[in-house]
């Protein structure tokens, strides 16, 4: 709620012209995280949970076909989008991941808080509470069966392990999580649940993704990367396809939080060609802004440390693809504190 109240201020302050909206640029409708503002009478759009990532695709095309809440079964085509020298080309993953398509939903309290009027894509309503199904099931689906043999492997403590585990017990492919050992046993049962293997190896993530490869390397399994790949970031991005769908008209500001790049990556690739004229702004806590300070810098930094409240961005690196189409496609990062983060949880 703060990062959207600042920045929206100090675009009235600037008087920052938004641009004409034509009606005709607008699809149907359909979404999931995200928030949306009016400023000068204007739609914004502005992605309040902290998270990650669209479609860049580079030789493929995949047919789409999903399904709205109500039923109606929505298709999508067969043809990839091209985005001038961005991403070569964008397209959707075929029906995604346990029908996790949500619809863009307003909040009142909120919005008659800051003045504007705010939508959230709630993709904390996917079946793994998470947009990572997207990703996982992409970058598998697109994997050649006779590689897919000896299953697949990931590392992670959270919301990708089980995204990659619900998209292997959906293909049935045999699937190894590797995880910390100071991973709750909450989560790792909730792998378990989809029919995953599931290591403890180290005591972080980069003790457990070393050992990942190395077992990946040992076992010829399949890594399953968490965002720095072309088709993870291709699926993170459907939540693009599901926004620009739902909305009513193009939107001003479009928001969406970042941890290693997935889902802002993906989203303003297919964003930036369907809507030139919409200000993409990545948001990512201040103790772990690894994309801010590749931004600074020009090039991708380590950060020596990363805050843990907001885990699910607690990344110390931005991936080198995502990096790529950051700072082509994004308009600007801006970064909120824990404290901020507290407040908007409570709002």
């Amino acid at each position: 709620r703060y990062a959207i109240d600042r920045f929206i201020d100090q675009a009235l302050k600037e008087d920052i012209e938004v641009g004409d909206h034509s009606s005709n640029a607008c699809l149907s409708e359909e979404v999931k995280s995200e928030a949306v503002l009016k400023v000068k009478g204007e739609c914004v759009i502005a992605g309040i949970t902290m998270a990650q990532k669209i479609f860049h695709q580079y030789d493929s095309s995949l047919k789409i076909s999903q399904l709205a809440n109500d039923g109606d079964k929505v298709e999508v085509g067969t043809q990839a989008l091209l985005v001038e020298g961005k991403a070569k080309s964008i397209l959707a993953t075929e029906r995604l991941v346990l029908n996790c398509m949500q619809r863009m939903s307003g909040i009142a309290t909120l919005s008659n808080k800051l003045g504007h009027n705010v939508f959230l894509k709630r993709e904390d309503l996917q079946p793994i509470f998470s947009f990572k199904n997207r990703g996982a099931y992409n970058k598998i689906v697109n994997i050649k069966k006779d590689k897919l043999k000896l299953g697949v492997i990931a590392a992670s403590a959270g919301n990708h392990a089980q995204g990659v585990a619900s998209a292997c017990k959906k293909l049935k492919i045999k699937c190894l999580i590797v995880m910390p050992k100071t991973t709750p046993e909450i989560k790792i049962r909730a792998v378990k649940n989809f029919g995953a293997r599931v290591k403890l190896f180290g005591d972080d993530y980069d003790q457990a993704v070393k050992h990942a490869y190395e077992i990946c390397k040992k076992e010829k399994k399949e890594f399953i990367h968490p965002f720095d790949d072309p088709d993870v970031i291709a699926g993170q991005g459907t939540v693009a396809v599901e926004l620009v769908r739902q909305a009513q008209q193009p939107l001003d500001y479009v928001f969406v939080c970042c941890g290693g790049g997935g889902l802002l990556a993906g989203m303003a690739a297919y964003l930036r060609y369907v809507w030139p004229q919409t200000r993409i702004i990545g948001v990512e806590p201040e103790d772990a802004a690894c994309v801010q300070a590749a931004l600074d810098k020009g090039r991708r930094v380590t950060l020596r440390e990363v805050g843990l409240f907001a885990d699910g961005c607690a990344v110390a690196q931005v991936g080198k693809e995502t990096f790529r189409l950051i700072r082509e496609c994004v308009d600007a990062v801006i970064t909120v504190s824990t404290d901020e983060i507290c407040a908007a949880v409570k709002d």
